[in-house]
């Protein structure tokens, strides 16, 4: 890339009057030192909630707000997106984020500079500090994968590539054909993952940044949290047979030893996460669920509060 690239994020919302505002304002303050950005897409998908009305507080022409009437599910609105951008780089957002650093975007496609073949890459997310039980378990798991996926591969693989923050090339992008079903896609991030393999472009992991986010805080929400990322594998499996057991398939030693070593820190988390993951495996037994494409909404991640700035 020999140029400044011009740059488009979007954001799918759904009922995050909660972070929206700020998650658009940590964006508006970052320094565009090397690249242009044109666009802000605020896509949400019929919020019963403020979503627009807290986004539409932030008087900037970059923002363009698209309010879908009906509910569509994520995969839509990132189809919508994608379909909406034209920039050299698109970056995608997931709305319950918390983007601290105001030289987060240039960090983040710094390595599109000096690589024409990378296609997708995502950045490191962390869990904020947790607040209750489920949530101290929710940061175990998170733990657990981190220690093992952040090495494999130098940060290059399935796990690390997570749909919170994405970077898609105008090359891997326009390329994009999505199913008509979109339930076929299971998890967009992986999905988009196992397409830039499949298509020979590279992948990279961006570790020397970070976004935060909030672990679920109720059984209920945690056990929907999971639930989704595993049938969602089972779906990736068959739309790409050969790459996706490959790249799903866990080195078991290092994970029992990152496993152990959470049973110190947090062995009561550990038994949960023991437990309900022998839940869902037997819920799985009676399929996927009936919602398809339209998951249940894990409210908890969305209900973040902390000290922000008072500039945003």
């Amino acid at each position: 890339m020999n140029t400044i690239p011009k740059l488009n994020l979007g954001i799918a919302a759904y009922n995050s009057q909660a972070n929206i505002k700020h998650l658009l304002a940590s964006v508006l303050v970052q320094k565009q030192e090397r690249f242009i950005l044109e666009k802000i897409i605020v896509h949400s998908d019929a919020s019963s909630d403020n979503t627009i009305a807290q986004a539409q507080t932030l008087k900037d022409p970059r923002i363009v707000i698209i309010d879908r009437k009906e509910r569509g599910g994520f995969a839509n609105a990132v189809k919508t997106i994608l379909g909406s951008s034209n920039s050299d780089l698109t970056i995608l957002l997931n709305d319950d984020i918390i983007i601290e650093d105001s030289d987060f975007l240039n960090k983040a496609i710094e390595s599109f500079y000096t690589n024409d073949k990378l296609g997708l890459a995502s950045v490191s997310a962390e869990p904020l500090a947790p607040t209750n039980f489920i949530e101290s378990a929710g940061v175990s798991a998170f733990r657990v994968y981190n220690r093992v996926f952040s090495k494999v591969n130098n940060g290059r693989n399935v796990y690390t590539c997570d749909g919170k923050v994405l970077i898609l090339s105008k090359n891997f992008k326009d390329g994009l054909k999505f199913p008509e079903d979109v339930a076929r896609m299971g998890c967009v991030d992986s999905y988009l993952y196992f397409l830039c393999m499949s298509k020979d472009f590279e992948y990279a992991y961006v570790n020397n940044i970070r976004v935060f986010y909030k672990c679920p805080g109720t059984v209920a929400d945690y056990i929907s949290w999971t639930l989704r990322n595993t049938a969602e594998r089972a779906i990736l499996e068959k739309e790409f047979p050969v790459i996706a057991k490959k790249d799903f398939s866990i080195p078991l030693g290092k994970f029992m030893i990152s496993i152990l070593r959470e049973l110190v820190l947090n062995p009561f988390g550990i038994v949960f996460l023991v437990c309900s993951n022998f839940y869902i495996k037997f819920k799985l037994l009676f399929g996927r669920s009936a919602n398809g494409h339209l998951w249940d909404t894990v409210a908890t991640t969305k209900s973040i509060k902390i000290n922000y700035n008072e500039k945003y």
